[in-house]
């Protein structure tokens, strides 16, 4: 074997070099020095270890970032489901067997459910979805007033388009999600 440091040749089993007096098994790699015993070299994994804690930090900070905004930025939150709940798992008296949600899934396409405060606090979950109206497609937008005093709501707004419909087509036009539900 040759001196790393001065190139002498030296005997393989010499601790220093003859010459500059280099310390040889220092030089030697972790493997060269466990090659003549029967330890097995001990294999540095904290790289591992910081790699898999570097990424459980980012996950945990990413969703909680994600749950924070989603949270506050209109998110919907457990209450909010409540109500919309509330509204898609009731029935009207003339079709106790049938809920808003399943005649209004059916009848409508784009089907979106939100609940907001509306004027003087009322709780109101607002449908919305599209549907053919005298032969032409419009987007309904139709609110429920809650009383969540009372466990009760009603019909409280019917627009085609933004455009606010009477009562009478309001009540023809839940009728007929529900009579093509049946």
């Amino acid at each position: 074997m040759y001196c790393p440091r001065c190139g002498e040749n030296i005997n393989d089993d010499s601790r220093f070099c003859n010459k500059c007096g280099l310390q040889l098994f220092e030089e030697l790699s972790t493997e060269e020095t466990y090659q003549n015993t029967n330890v097995e070299p001990r294999k540095n994994h904290s790289w591992l270890l910081s790699a898999i804690v570097k990424a459980v930090i980012v996950t945990v900070v990413f969703c909680g970032i994600a749950w924070f905004f989603l949270d506050t930025s209109g998110g919907i939150s457990s209450e909010d489901d409540r109500y919309i709940d509330f509204v898609k798992n009731g029935s009207p008296e003339a079709y106790p067997d049938i809920t808003y949600g399943e005649a209004f899934s059916d009848f409508f396409s784009n089907c979106h459910w939100q609940y907001f405060k509306g004027d003087n606090e009322t709780d109101v979950v607002e449908f919305s979805g599209d549907c053919l109206y005298r032969d032409a497609e419009v987007t309904v937008t139709l609110q429920f007033i809650l009383d969540v005093d009372e466990g009760t709501f009603e019909a409280g707004y019917l627009a085609f388009n933004d455009v606010p419909q009477v009562a009478l087509v309001e009540y023809a036009l839940i009728n007929k999600a529900f009579e093509s539900y049946r």
